[in-house]
């Protein structure tokens, strides 16, 4: 399931969902 799309740069720098953080920052995945 896609969870957002975006630029890279956004995507980790400023994502806006959660779930994206969350999987960026290894605390899911």
């Amino acid at each position: 399931k896609l969870i957002e799309y975006d630029t890279t740069e956004k995507i980790f720098m400023n994502p806006s969902q959660a779930q994206t953080e969350a999987y960026i920052s290894g605390r899911f995945g």
